[in-house]
């Protein structure tokens, strides 16, 4: 696991890259509460195909109607 605070990251982002596309996790630190993590990431055939479903989800017709359980609480 590498962390480096943001000004080291800018200095090595190229070996920062190739770390995170080997798998290891790579961690830029920027402040003591907050990172972010460097992954990889794999674009298919064009950029909006990342999070296709192709149908493969299916809601209920009344899936957005109010649950008996609640009914109190909604009146």
């Amino acid at each position: 696991m590498i962390k480096m605070t943001m000004v080291e990251a800018q200095e090595h982002l190229a070996d920062l890259i190739n770390h995170a596309l080997n798998d290891e996790p790579v961690f830029i630190l920027l402040d003591d509460d907050r990172a972010v993590m460097l992954m990889p990431a794999h674009i298919g055939k064009g950029y909006g195909a990342v999070n296709k479903v192709d149908g493969s989800i299916w809601m209920s017709d009344d899936f957005d109607e109010p649950l008996e359980d609640f009914k109190a609480y909604m009146e």
